[in-house]
């Protein structure tokens, strides 16, 4: 009996809605129908299907319709009182009401005081201090690893595995320990980097995203004798675009039928275990060294 695994990260950024799914009638205007519509819905696949996920939920010290844990307490709350679930940040860079001014990528500054803020909103919250974290966009700014330590935090999925072909045939991105200056280098930080795959919500993939995903999944377990595949997608993607906004929202149930069948074929894989991103660091602690990947 092979005694290789393949561990699976469900990561899930719980974010206001975004692009095709934002129903609001101003840009400037937020929507929070996957937030109200679709968090119910993964719930009970989750729960049916005995799945772990990591709720990145997004914050924002300034723009309080983007700080999610002060908007939906009580969600939140809820998320993180789930007791295979983990719930980590998520920060985007900043957005004025004008829908033009950012903060620049290298602004370092202005991201320490969000990953501050959202560690300490967070555990007001929760009663948990967040240990995970995720860069919207995936937010690379200087030194960031060493401001994630700095505040607590354990674990990133900052870094977005870039190339298809690489992911399927190559070698892809496994965990490491971060280099203090960069998410996208081995170093000696204590920060773990569980690099993102892929969304497994893809639309234009979404007729053979279960074929796709199993086969991926397979190949890591016949390329490696341990491995991780780091798997994520956006709460809204689990909403019908142009259902309606907050509440009105409605599930869509293909979306949601093609996750389940992913999720379920995927649960099938012998080899195969699914665990939070904080589950998965405690199990590579005591064997990932610096400057080193598995």
């Amino acid at each position: 009996m092979s005694d290789k695994r393949l561990y699976v990260l469900l990561t899930v950024d719980w974010e206001a809605d975004h692009g095709k799914w934002h129903y609001a009638p101003s840009p400037d205007d937020e929507d929070y129908g996957g937030v109200l519509v679709g968090t119910d819905g993964l719930v009970g696949l989750l729960d049916e299907l005995g799945i772990p996920c990591t709720w990145l939920v997004e914050c924002h010290m300034e723009n309080k319709d983007r700080d999610l844990p002060r908007l939906f307490p009580e969600i939140v709350r809820g998320l993180s009182r789930r007791p295979s679930d983990e719930i980590g940040a998520h920060i985007h860079w900043i957005r004025r009401k004008n829908g033009k001014d950012i903060v620049s990528l290298e602004h370092t500054h202005w991201v320490e005081e969000q990953i501050q803020y959202a560690s300490e909103t967070l555990k007001t919250a929760t009663g948990v201090t967040p240990v995970s974290f995720r860069g919207g966009a995936f937010l690379q700014v200087p030194r960031l690893p060493e401001l994630l330590e700095r505040y607590g935090y354990q674990n990133d999925a900052t870094c977005m595995e870039p190339r298809l072909l690489r992911r399927l045939l190559g070698n892809p991105a496994q965990p490491y320990r971060c280099h203090p200056a960069s998410t996208l280098r081995a170093g000696t930080s204590a920060i773990v980097e569980f690099p993102t795959h892929f969304r497994i919500t893809a639309p234009s993939t979404r007729p053979f995203i279960d074929r796709f995903t199993v086969f991926h999944a397979k190949n890591l377990i016949r390329r490696f004798h341990t491995s991780f595949l780091n798997l994520y997608l956006h709460i809204d993607e689990l909403t019908l675009p142009g259902s309606g906004r907050n509440e009105t929202a409605r599930l869509d149930v293909g979306m949601r039928a093609s996750l389940r069948k992913t999720l379920y074929r995927l649960r099938q894989v012998k080899e195969l275990d699914f665990l939070t991103m904080d589950h998965a660091r405690q199990l590579l602690v005591d064997t990932l060294q610096p400057s080193e990947t598995i």
